[in-house]
């Protein structure tokens, strides 16, 4: 069921080395791959290379999200990405949403972390960054999902507004 869903979805191949490059702030190639037990013991223990399957237009907005915390005094490294590319098997393991844009490689799911610089994690850095995104970042070409009572964020770039608040 998932064949015309990833009929587009582009992979790079990538050398182990590749793989740990930083590609914005300190999040690394690694961090965008699905992240599994199959993944990681292929990747860790081969010389193998691996396959990258995320749309670079997400990345693009992940850097133009620390790149908005910094022009407005926050700490752009302040986020995680938890979950970058999933494939099929991998997102209903974690329940994911039957069409998530994380299968095709168009979303991520970003912890946050003491953004505002006060010492500890609060559900202010959370609105700092949920504001940037609303605003500058996804606006009404993408996907938002909120998840209350969470450090985490849904950014995707599907083309059109989505917005939740549960997982």
């Amino acid at each position: 069921p998932f064949e015309a869903m990833c009929a587009n979805m582009q992979f790079r191949k990538l050398s182990k080395k590749q793989a740990y490059q930083k590609i914005a702030g300190d999040v690394r190639l690694i961090d965008l791959l699905a992240r599994d037990a199959d993944v990681h013991r292929l990747h860790y223990f081969s010389k193998a290379p691996v396959y990258l399957g995320i749309a670079p237009e997400v990345v693009y907005r992940f850097i133009a999200l620390q790149d908005a915390l910094a022009r407005s005094g926050y700490d752009p490294d302040a986020l995680l990405v938890r979950f970058g590319h999933r494939h099929p098997k991998l997102n209903k393991e974690v329940g994911g949403a039957s069409k998530s844009r994380h299968i095709v490689g168009e979303a991520l799911d970003i912890t946050i972390d003491d953004i505002n610089g006060d010492g500890s994690y609060t559900e202010a850095d959370k609105a700092i960054v949920l504001d940037l995104c609303e605003r500058e970042i996804i606006g009404n070409q993408g996907g938002l999902g909120r998840y209350p009572g969470t450090r985490s964020i849904h950014i995707d770039v599907r083309g059109y507004r989505a917005r939740w608040d549960q997982q």
